[in-house]
């Protein structure tokens, strides 16, 4: 139907969320192989959201921010790149997790010493935290899927009157993928000591691989 087209956009976003959360997650895991280098804090401060004529919007969203510099075999370098998490932390005066503490801890003050993170392969890129912010991913993980998976039953749910009763390539390919990202979220969060969360999604993520396993079984033979 016609109408289906307009549930196409929300798919589209679901689709960008879950791709964000994917490259948050390849960068972290990329990072566990960066060496540990000292560093020291040339600068920090806050990052406040900016009105329409450039001024820090009262009230408004804000984030730590700062730079540091550092050496990787004898060579000098900076970053301002304190984490892969760039969303802000603070809204409205409330922080709705403990990052930006996090980071204040590592970090310190201007001028002084800390351990930071260096990819040996390209050593002009490092962070100070190369850990998971949880509450980003799952933000984007959670409206993600609800999205994708919303609009893809709407969008390829099938013919309920074929032998393949609900099942299309598209339904398929969509519960692999998801399937595949649950697959890394959920061992990443029973390390992180997030029992209950890993638990959780241990449960769609058995759905995402019984329904892939059941779809392909039904498109390829049929079903009475």
């Amino acid at each position: 139907m016609v109408w289906l087209i307009m549930f196409v956009p929300f798919l589209l976003i679901g689709v960008f969320l879950l791709g964000l959360a994917a490259l948050k997650i390849a960068q972290h895991l990329d990072a566990q192989s960066w060496q540990p280098v000292r560093a020291t804090l040339l600068e920090r401060g806050i990052a406040v959201e900016q009105n329409a004529g450039g001024g820090d919007r009262p009230g408004g969203a804000s984030r730590v921010s700062g730079a540091f510099s550092y050496q990787w075999q004898g060579k000098r370098y900076e970053s301002s790149r304190l984490s892969f998490f760039t969303a802000k932390t603070r809204a409205m005066g409330y922080a709705p997790d403990d990052w930006d503490a996090r980071l204040d801890a590592i970090v310190g003050e201007p001028g002084g010493a800390f351990t930071a993170w260096v990819n040996p392969l390209d050593p002009a890129e490092a962070v100070a935290l190369r850990d998971l912010r949880w509450l980003e991913v799952g933000a984007m993980v959670g409206f993600g899927l609800l999205l994708v998976w919303l609009c893809s039953a709407l969008l390829f749910g099938g013919d309920p009157h074929q032998a393949a009763a609900g099942f299309s390539w598209g339904t398929v390919g969509v519960m692999w993928i998801v399937g595949l990202l649950l697959g890394v979220l959920c061992p990443l969060l029973w390390r992180d000591g997030h029992p209950v969360w890993a638990a959780l999604t241990a449960l769609p993520l058995m759905l995402a691989v019984y329904g892939t396993g059941h779809g392909l079984l039904l498109l390829f033979r049929g079903a009475p």
